[in-house]
């Protein structure tokens, strides 16, 4: 079975995803910018929430694809003490 996150089209496909969610981010940071009145004096509203969220959501995993692109899911050695063990608390 072969890895498809190794193949080149998956590569530029994550990086462009990436970059995708990065623009994303920025159009709701700025129609939040438009929002949000500038003397602060009203309580933000609904979707001023869902903005900023979804600028944060989406600044943070643009910038996860675009950076790490395939090496997420690239497999990383444990240290031993967090390694799963056998023995009667090992279910805890």
């Amino acid at each position: 079975m072969s890895k498809r996150h190794e193949r080149l089209a998956t590569n530029i496909g994550l990086r462009l995803g990436g970059i995708g969610l990065l623009v994303l981010a920025w159009a709701a940071g700025t129609w939040l910018c438009r929002l949000i009145p500038a003397d602060g004096s009203d309580d933000m509203t609904a979707l001023q929430f869902f903005l900023a969220g979804a600028a944060f959501l989406s600044g943070c995993m643009g910038s996860a694809l675009l950076v790490v692109g395939p090496h997420l899911w690239d497999e990383v050695e444990i240290s031993e003490r967090w390694s799963p063990r056998s023995g009667p608390l090992s279910g805890i």
